[in-house]
């Protein structure tokens, strides 16, 4: 059954784009979604504010998914490489996210959860998006629901790890190392990205450049 599901993303390049995607969505989704889950630690010792101020750090996240969702329509309207977008968002939040991890003042503290709202909001859409406009329509099921099962059922063991993890290093290090994490893991399939196209290029060169002679068979008999 698992073997089947997996079945849309075997074989053509278009399925290894759809495996980067889904790869980035489940980097961000456990290592940078578990600020919600750590917010009321970073208002008792890192702020040292109360509930009324613990909710209008909660606020500020989800305050920042209006203009990401305005900005995924504004997106929408051209034509962009969506991949190389959600990577870049992956990039973006995680930076996010380690700044956040660091920084010691409530209202600069805000502007990075509206960001880092926008971020995660971004890169759920955009990837939504990007797996069913390259898939045909008969696979779609399976790769929503794959899409749902990366997006929000590996969210809570992101949280489970980022709690064990804080007990011991603490809320500000763990998210740090969660968005410095994420930051490395965009990168790394960015140059992925990168040498394969490079050496797409390459090998469309070569056969342009010396291209194959092919020599008839009754050439041969003569």
């Amino acid at each position: 059954m698992v073997l089947r599901s997996l079945s849309p993303f075997r074989g053509q390049e278009c399925h290894r784009q759809k495996l980067c995607a889904m790869l980035l969505q489940f980097t961000i989704a456990f290592l940078v979604f578990p600020y919600v889950t750590l917010l009321p630690i970073f208002a008792r010792d890192i702020f040292h504010i109360g509930a009324a101020e613990l909710g209008l750090l909660n606020a500020a996240a989800g305050t920042g998914a209006l203009p990401g969702a305005i900005l995924v329509v504004a997106i929408s309207q051209r034509k962009t490489n969506g991949l190389r977008l959600l990577m870049g968002l992956c990039l973006v939040g995680g930076v996010i996210c380690l700044t956040f991890a660091l920084s010691r003042s409530q209202n600069a503290s805000l502007l990075l959860l509206i960001l880092l709202g926008s971020c995660t909001v971004m890169t759920m859409t955009i990837t939504n998006t990007f797996l069913q406009s390259m898939t045909p329509e008969h696979m779609r099921g399976r790769v929503l629901s794959l899409w749902v099962m990366v997006a929000f059922g590996f969210a809570p063991f992101g949280n489970l790890v980022a709690g064990w993890i804080a007990q011991s290093l603490g809320a500000p290090m763990t998210l740090a190392i969660g968005g410095g994490l994420c930051a490395a893991i965009a990168l790394f399939i960015a140059f992925l990205q990168w040498l394969h196209h490079r050496q797409s290029k390459d090998i469309a060169f070569n056969l342009h450049a010396f291209p194959l002679t092919i020599i008839p068979h009754h050439a041969n008999r003569s």
